[in-house]
């Protein structure tokens, strides 16, 4: 008997769900829905993305609870979770002023 958190080959069976368990992106196929073919958010489960990275960045930033805006305009008090908001957000209301953004954290 193997030892705790060791996983062994099938003797018999299947070879892939094995390869699936141990290789490095077995983190990512725990959320991948293997008859859509597509990830789903572990917190909210009713987005479903393409690709794995889109939903880490959905998890991350837009569905996480704590998520806070990281950026903050440089000249008044708007925060936003989006560079580009913010950049948008100077671009328009501050246009005689540079283009920056305060990273919050």
């Amino acid at each position: 008997m193997a030892p705790s958190g060791v996983v062994c080959p099938p003797a018999v069976g299947d070879w892939r769900q094995y390869l699936q368990r141990v290789s490095s992106r077995s983190v990512e196929n725990t959320f991948l829905n293997p008859l859509t073919g597509k990830y789903h958010c572990p917190k909210c489960g009713s987005r479903s993305f393409s690709q794995s990275y889109s939903m880490y960045r959905h998890y991350r930033y837009e569905c996480n609870v704590d998520a806070r805006p990281r950026y903050q305009c440089s000249y008044c008090t708007y925060v936003s979770k989006w560079t580009h908001s913010v950049y948008n957000h100077v671009r328009r209301l501050h246009p005689d002023k540079a283009v920056t953004l305060t990273k919050l954290y």
